[in-house]
């Protein structure tokens, strides 16, 4: 697996500022710099990653293919890609999991963007959703518990083996009532974030 440490541009801008921060503060005694650190990398886990795994100190970015070149998997998880992907740390420096950022642009109101939490395991921490710009009442049902705990602690093999390739419904998980398009988006992009963490990541 091929790891590259390059925070998004709007960590490292927040990083300079935290910089800049602590420059302007004269006298900052070295044996605060290891407690410092931690907190600037605390400071760079994005929102989604401390949802998915609370515990999470620091991160570390995983290489992807650039999302603008193609959609991942030339089509097969629909017009889905990968935006970004990291492993988790807690602060012992033990692995928590990994974050992966999809976005799917086959929702009813496109782009549909969420993060899908997976476990050093193999199972599932679940999904949030970063953009959801679905129908009230419909699509937007899909950020309620009933259809979004579906994607929680369960295995990755397991989904992607009841995998219909035809439809991209995954067997034993339910659509959204009324909202075939807002689930088939969601279910491309969870399946498209399982398949990497199976090639890219699993050991």
């Amino acid at each position: 697996m091929k790891r590259l440490h390059h925070p998004t541009l709007g960590r490292a801008a927040a990083l300079f500022l935290v910089l800049l921060l602590l420059a302007a503060v004269p006298g900052c005694a070295k044996a605060k710099t290891h407690r410092k650190k931690t907190s600037l990398e605390k400071l760079l886990i994005a929102a989604e990653d401390l949802a998915l795994f609370p515990e999470a100190a620091s991160f570390e970015a995983i290489e992807t293919v650039d999302p603008q070149e193609n959609y991942y998997g030339d089509g097969e998880f629909g017009s889905t890609r990968i935006l970004r992907a990291e492993a988790l740390y807690d602060a012992a420096k033990e692995p928590l999991g990994y974050v992966i950022v999809l976005e799917n642009r086959n929702a009813y109101n496109p782009p549909l963007t969420l993060a899908l939490g997976i476990r050093p395991d193999g199972t599932t921490a679940g999904i949030v959703f970063l953009e959801l710009n679905e129908t009230p009442g419909k699509g937007s049902l899909a950020n309620e518990p009933t259809f979004r705990d579906q994607f929680t602690d369960r295995s990755v093999d397991d989904l992607l083996e009841n995998r219909n390739p035809w439809n991209g419904n995954i067997e034993g998980l339910d659509a959204i009532s009324g909202a075939t398009v807002t689930s088939k988006a969601v279910f491309n992009a969870v399946s498209a974030g399982l398949d990497f963490y199976r090639t890219a990541i699993a050991p």
